[in-house]
């Protein structure tokens, strides 16, 4: 599932320049961020997609259509009022009933190995996985508002609250929007509710010791928050290492 439901307004409030358009649709290298996620889901095997819409549905539909382009499936889930990360994953859940599957923030931008990412998943016996990223690597990457604390078996311990706090982080991880669930997962997450997993899913598996796991991803990601996260990813696009 790629959520594509969010209205950006961060990234906008910031950057008066920027067009009034959902983060998902936020141009980079010429095209919707959104076209890069599900190119990458396309890249590693995947044919059935759902996208979560509410703030200008519409576009994002004319966008991606029945994602043929990449020669993907795609079936969209409208939410009349926002349901958060993990609420309006729980619709969709007899989507998702029968496998692992993923979910990708749809305006991030990254190369997370997907397929090494489910590998991981199915071999550990995880509920979730989550694709965490290096912070020393690349400063504007991310998502804003926690660094993950792994053990050395990778395994999560915790979590770390980064927004307004002061001292040093004792984890470099942070979170880099891209997850592995087991549908035992729909177990923790109510129907028709707003709920995240940052704040309510991921908390509550730190109950149930080996549920919850971290996959180091190796490459970058950028969370499209800010015109300076915007600038450094097109950089990145533009001129890869």
């Amino acid at each position: 599932m790629v959520l594509a439901a969010g209205r950006g307004t961060r990234l906008q409030d910031a950057g008066p320049d920027l067009p009034a358009l959902p983060k998902p649709l936020i141009p980079l290298a010429g095209r919707p961020v959104l076209g890069h996620n599900l190119e990458l889901c396309a890249t590693h095997g995947i044919r059935e997609v759902a996208i979560n819409l509410h703030w200008q549905a519409e576009a994002i539909r004319e966008f991606v259509g029945d994602g043929s382009r990449w020669g993907l499936s795609v079936t969209y889930s409208v939410e009349d009022t926002l349901l958060g990360t993990a609420g309006g994953v729980k619709r969709m859940e007899r989507f998702f009933a029968d496998d692992s599957f993923l979910v990708i923030y749809g305006d991030n931008y990254t190369d997370c190995d997907l397929t090494a990412l489910l590998a991981q998943h199915r071999a550990g016996g995880a509920w979730a996985t989550v694709a965490v990223f290096d912070t020393r690597a690349e400063r504007h990457s991310g998502i804003a508002g926690s660094r993950v604390l792994v053990g050395d078996d990778d395994r999560i311990v915790g979590f770390e609250e980064t927004r307004g706090g002061e001292g040093e982080l004792q984890s470099p991880w942070t979170n880099a929007g891209v997850y592995a669930l087991h549908p035992r997962i729909f177990e923790l997450i109510p129907a028709e509710q707003e709920w995240d997993f940052g704040r309510n899913v991921f908390p509550a598996l730190l109950e149930r010791p080996g549920r919850l796991w971290a996959y180091r991803h190796p490459g970058f990601c950028y969370a499209l928050d800010t015109p300076e996260a915007l600038r450094t990813a097109q950089e990145r696009l533009t001129s890869p290492l």
